[in-house]
C-alpha cells in the first residue's frame, strides 16, 4: 500500500490521500523516493514545474481508490474522482471513456500519428493520452510525452493523468498539461490529431452560448458543449490532420446541427463513424454515442487521399496501429476492418412544404433529407427484408451515394461501423458518401437494408407529403425557463375561467387518449400560446419525444374534445379532401409508415418538418374505407398494452394496400418489423 493510503470510508473502502498517493506512485516509476507536495515531488525530479501551475491548486484530500489500469502502475491504486460529485458531473455533461474503446479507435484509425503532436482538450485524467503514450513506446517513438497535450480544468484530473502518463512512458520526457478552457481560449498551435470525449451539456448559460456563438461558425439554436468541440478540434489540427472524438450522436441527427455536419461532412474528409451501443454510459442511458474520426481539409478546402486517413508524406503508420492496441488483440489491416481487437481495461475520465407554413415550430429550423428517387412499386424480389450481418466477415450493405462494401472493402467514403461488442468490437461495417452523412437523417438512411429502400421509394412513388395536405403544428410552449418546476401553469383541477383541459404526451397512445385530468392557465403568458381556435377543433395529436432506440416511432390519436396538447405533443389538423383525420391517423400507427419514418429519420424529437415529409397515398375510396374503418375499430379497443393490438395486422395490410397496390405485402411488412425491432444506428 503506498504512503498516504488508508482504511476509512464506507464498508472499509480503501482511501487515497493525493499527496502521499503521487508521491508513492512517482517513487516507483522512477525508481528514487520521493516526498512532499505534488509539486515537490515534480521540482525534486527535474520536471518543469513551470509548465505545471495548476500543481499548487491540488489540496491533498482523500479518495477512494481502485485498481490501476497502467502496467507500469503495477500493483498501484489510482485515486477514484469518478465517484467525486456525480451530481456535479452530470450536470457538467463528463462521462468516463473505457479505455479498451480507446484503443480500438486508435487501431482502427491509425493513430497515434507517426509524426506531429497530439492533444486532447477535454483530458480528464488520461483515458485518451495514456493508450497514446503506450502505443508511442511500443513504436518506439521518443520523447514520446513531449509530443502530448492535453487541456483541462480539473486539476486533480491533470495530476492523475501526469502519474499515469509517467508510467506508460517512463523516461519519456513531459508532457505538456495544461489547466485551461479549450472553448473559451483555443490553442494557437496546431496538431497532428486531436482525440478525446468532451463534455456533453445543453441548456447552456446564455452568457456562455452567446460566447461561443462569437467564436464559432457552427453555432445554431440550442446547442449540445461537445458540438464546439467537434468545430474547435478540427480547426486544431495542420492539414491533414486527425480528429478522433467520442460523442453523442445528436450532432448527426438533429435539424439544428446543420452547420456542424456541413462543417465536417463537406468542408473536411469524413473517414470513419463508430456506433456505440445503447446504455454505453450507465449513467447517461438516454446518450447513443459515437466516434467520428476525419481528416482535416488542406489549403483551398481540400485534404489528403488516402482512405486510410493518412497525410501527403507521413511515414507508414501500420506499425502504430498495431502498437496502440498491442496487448489488447491483433490489430493487422485485416482485423482491424472486422473490429476484431480484444478489449483492455479500466476506466479515465473526459468530459456530451406545403401551404401551413404559419404552423411552424417556434425556435427550431428547417431539417430535410434526400429526396425520393423512383423505385419499383412492385419491390420484386422482397420476401424476407433486412440482409443480416454476423460475426467473422459478414456482408456489407449498399448505401446511398456508395457501392456495396465488405469488411477489408478499401472503396471510397465514410465507414460507418455498427453492432458493437464488449469482447469482439464492432461486427458490421457499411460504406457511405459523406454527403449523406450531412443530411439530419443520413447514419439511419444509409443503414437501411437496400431491400426496405426499394419498398420506401415504392411508397414515395406517385404520393404527396403531408405538410401539403393538412396543417401541421407543435404544441403549447410554457417557458423557456423551468424554475424549479416542469410545468409552471398546470394544475389538478380548473382554478379560472381562462383554464383549458390539457395533455401531455404520455397521454396519448396509439388511437387512444387517457386523459389525467389536468388543467392548463391558458393565456398571453405563456412562451407560445398557439391557435385556441384549431386547439378546440377535431385534430390528431402525435407525440413528439421518442427514444431512437424504440420499435415504435409514431404514436399517434383523434382528438374530438377540444384538448389543448402541451409541447410534448404536436397536432395535425384541416385535412384536404379526399383524406380524413381517420385515414391519417391509420397510417401514421402502421408498421409500413413507422418502418418508413425510422428509415428517413433519426432523431429523439419527432419533429414537425419531419412529419411534413410523410408520403400520403391517394389510393381510391375502397382502399381509404378500409384503413379509416379499421382505425375506428381501433380507436373503441385501444389500450396501449401488452403485445401487439389485435388491429395491428389488419391495418397493417390496408396501409400496404394504399401504398403498394393489391396483393400479399406479408413480406414486405415482415421485413418492416423486423427493421424496427432492429433500428438501424442502435447496437
Amino acid at each position: 500500500m503506498p504512503k498516504g493510503a488508508g482504511r476509512g470510508g464506507a464498508a472499509g473502502v480503501e482511501m487515497v490521500g493525493l499527496y502521499g498517493w503521487f508521491a508513492g506512485w512517482m517513487s516507483r516509476v522512477w525508481g528514487r523516493a520521493c516526498r512532499g507536495s505534488p509539486r515537490e515531488v515534480v521540482e525534486g525530479l527535474g520536471g518543469p514545474v513551470g509548465r505545471y501551475p495548476w500543481l499548487e491548486e491540488v489540496a491533498d484530500r482523500a479518495y477512494p481508490g481502485k485498481a490501476s489500469p497502467d502496467g507500469g502502475g503495477g500493483r498501484l491504486t489510482l485515486p477514484d474522482l469518478q465517484h467525486r460529485g456525480r451530481e456535479e458531473k452530470r450536470r457538467q455533461g463528463q462521462f468516463y471513456t473505457p479505455e479498451d474503446l480507446v484503443r480500438r479507435v486508435l487501431a482502427a484509425t491509425g493513430l497515434p500519428p507517426a509524426d506531429g503532436n497530439l492533444l486532447d482538450p477535454a483530458c480528464g485524467d488520461g483515458a485518451w493520452l495514456v493508450p497514446a503514450a503506450e502505443a508511442w513506446v511500443l513504436a518506439k517513438v521518443t520523447p514520446s510525452l513531449e509530443r502530448l497535450w492535453g487541456f483541462d480544468l480539473d486539476a486533480e484530473a491533470l495530476l492523475v493523468c501526469l502519474a499515469r502518463l509517467a508510467a506508460a512512458a517512463p523516461g519519456g520526457g513531459w508532457p505538456h498539461l495544461e489547466q485551461r478552457d479549450f472553448l473559451r481560449h483555443p490553442p494557437g498551435a496546431r496538431f497532428a490529431a486531436v482525440v478525446g470525449n468532451p463534455p456533453y451539456r445543453v441548456n447552456l448559460d446564455p452568457e456562455l452560448r452567446k460566447h461561443l456563438a462569437e467564436i464559432y461558425e457552427t453555432a445554431e439554436g440550442e446547442k449540445d458543449l461537445y458540438t464546439f468541440f467537434l468545430e474547435g478540434g478540427v480547426k486544431a489540427l495542420i492539414p491533414g490532420g486527425t480528429l478522433a472524438m467520442l460523442t453523442s450522436n445528436t450532432f448527426l441527427v438533429n435539424h439544428q446541427c446543420a452547420r456542424i455536419r456541413e462543417f465536417l461532412f463537406r468542408r473536411h474528409i469524413p473517414r470513419q463513424v463508430f456506433l456505440m451501443p445503447v446504455r454505453f454510459f450507465p449513467q447517461a442511458p438516454g446518450v447513443l454515442p459515437v466516434v467520428l474520426s476525419l481528416q482535416a481539409a488542406g489549403p483551398g478546402g481540400s485534404g489528403a487521399e488516402g482512405d486510410d486517413g493518412g497525410r501527403p508524406g507521413a511515414p507508414d503508420r501500420t506499425a502504430l496501429a498495431a502498437a496502440a492496441a498491442a496487448g489488447k488483440g491483433d490489430c493487422s489491416p485485416a482485423r482491424r476492418e472486422t473490429g476484431e481487437s480484444s478489449p483492455g481495461s479500466g476506466a479515465g475520465r473526459s468530459g456530451p412544404g406545403g401551404a401551413w407554413k404559419d404552423a411552424g415550430e417556434p425556435g427550431r429550423g428547417r431539417e430535410t433529407g434526400p429526396a425520393g428517387g423512383d423505385g419499383d412499386r412492385g419491390v420484386p424480389g422482397l420476401t424476407t427484408g433486412a440482409g443480416e450481418t454476423g460475426a467473422g466477415a459478414p456482408p456489407g450493405r449498399e448505401l446511398p451515394g456508395a457501392p456495396a462494401s465488405r469488411f477489408g472493402d478499401e472503396r471510397p467514403g465514410v465507414k460507418i461501423f455498427s453492432m458493437y461488442k464488449a469482447i469482439s468490437g464492432w461486427e458490421s461495417v457499411a460504406v457511405a458518401a459523406p454527403g449523406v452523412l450531412a443530411g439530419a437523417g443520413g447514419i439511419r438512411q444509409a443503414l437501411i437494408p437496400e431491400e426496405m429502400r426499394r419498398v420506401f421509394r415504392a411508397m414515395e412513388e406517385g404520393t404527396r407529403p403531408l405538410g401539403e395536405l393538412a396543417r401541421i403544428g407543435v404544441g403549447i410552449q410554457e417557458s423557456t425557463v423551468r424554475e424549479g418546476k416542469v410545468s409552471r401553469f398546470v394544475r389538478e383541477r380548473p382554478g379560472g375561467a381562462d383554464d383549458v383541459p390539457v395533455l401531455r404526451g404520455r397521454e396519448v397512445g396509439p388511437f387512444r387518449i387517457a386523459w389525467e385530468g389536468k388543467y392548463l392557465a391558458y393565456g398571453p403568458h405563456l412562451t407560445y400560446a398557439g391557435d385556441p381556435a384549431t386547439f378546440q377543433g377535431e385534430k390528431i395529436l402525435y407525440q413528439n419525444l421518442r427514444h431512437e432506440s424504440l420499435p415504435v416511432r409514431l404514436v399517434a390519436a383523434i382528438d374530438r374534445e377540444g384538448f389543448f396538447p402541451k409541447n410534448s405533443l404536436s397536432f395535425i389538423a384541416q385535412p384536404v379532401v379526399p383524406f380524413s383525420l381517420a385515414y391519417l391517423a391509420g397510417l401514421l400507427n402502421s408498421t409500413l409508415v413507422n418502418a418508413w419514418f425510422a428509415g428517413r429519420f433519426f432523431s429523439f424529437h419527432v419533429t414537425v418538418t419531419q412529419v411534413r415529409q410523410i408520403p400520403v397515398p391517394e389510393a381510391d375510396d375502397r382502399r381509404r374505407r378500409r384503413v379509416e374503418e379499421v382505425a375506428g375499430r381501433a380507436a373503441e379497443v385501444a389500450t396501449g398494452k401488452g403485445a401487439a393490438p389485435p388491429w395491428l395486422e389488419e391495418l397493417d395490410a390496408a396501409v400496404a394496400a394504399c401504398y403498394l397496390g393489391p396483393g400479399d405485402h406479408a413480406g414486405v411488412l415482415a421485413a418492416a418489423k423486423k427493421l424496427l425491432a432492429n433500428p438501424p444506428g442502435v447496437c
